[in-house]
């Protein structure tokens, strides 16, 4: 199930005619939600993220601009935790814990992902929509000495603000 997270960050965006390249540092926490038979566990990931877009605009009317874009990004595991809670109780665990000897589960310590944005930028101010979409696994998994080949991957849709200085 979707999870609803944060991200909080800053970019710098250079700006040629109606073209503009845009990196930025981003905290960003992704994730997953499951439940079943009245119990709900949380996957919660954090990662410092570093995207580059390249993006399009266009002016609307005399004081607004729509935009589109795209562009890859690196995400740099922060922590991982597991977050359940049922009939009244809750607990929480590192991703970590899952990993042993005999093997388990484990966390990929980096991310690449694609990142899609659009919305409208009027004045200092703009609001839009980002798809952020891994490229990568983000865990792995071992029984013994045996790798297991897992497919699961992150995928975001955020509402996102901002404020241009």
């Amino acid at each position: 199930e979707s999870n609803t997270t944060f991200l909080v960050g800053a970019f710098a965006a250079m700006q040629r005619g109606d073209l503009t390249i845009q990196p930025g540092l981003y905290y960003i926490r992704k994730g997953a939600k499951f439940s079943e038979s009245g119990a709900e566990v949380k996957n919660n990931i954090d990662y410092l993220q570093i995207p580059v877009l390249f993006k399009f605009s266009a002016p609307m009317g005399t004081s607004s601009r729509f935009y589109i874009g795209a562009g890859p990004a690196i995400g740099f595991q922060l922590s991982c935790k597991f977050v359940g809670s049922a009939v009244g109780l809750s607990a929480s665990t590192d991703c970590e814990d899952f990993n042993d000897d005999e093997g388990g589960l484990t966390t990929k310590s980096t991310e690449f992902s694609g990142i899609g944005v659009a919305g409208l930028e009027f004045g200092k101010f703009a609001v839009g929509l980002r798809a952020d979409i891994g490229l990568t696994n983000v865990y792995g998994a071992a029984v013994g000495d045996v790798d297991l080949e897992g497919d699961l991957k992150t995928s975001t849709l955020s509402l996102v603000g901002s404020i241009r200085f």
